[in-house]
């Protein structure tokens, strides 16, 4: 039985911020969301905050996409 190495993991191939309509963006929000690495404690990534304005372009981005999202099985869902 042969085994293989996995991948070093690199955070920084991830994309970042939220994703909303199909992409990823930074929300608009003074603040920023520090992603740490439980683990280790390393700072993975720094994206801005989201603000209601943001929250609310994903609510309605959620609702458009709901009728075809809801009929995909679970492997249609897997490519997305």
């Amino acid at each position: 039985m042969s085994t293989s190495a996995l991948p070093a993991f690199d955070p920084a191939t991830l994309p970042s911020g939220q994703y909303v309509g199909g992409r990823f963006s930074d929300g608009s929000g003074p603040d920023d969301v520090v992603v740490t690495n439980p683990a280790t404690g390393e700072v993975v990534r720094t994206f801005a905050s989201a603000t209601s304005a943001d929250v609310r372009e994903a609510v309605t981005a959620a609702a458009r996409a709901y009728p075809e999202w809801s009929g995909a099985t679970p492997a249609e869902r897997s490519t997305a």
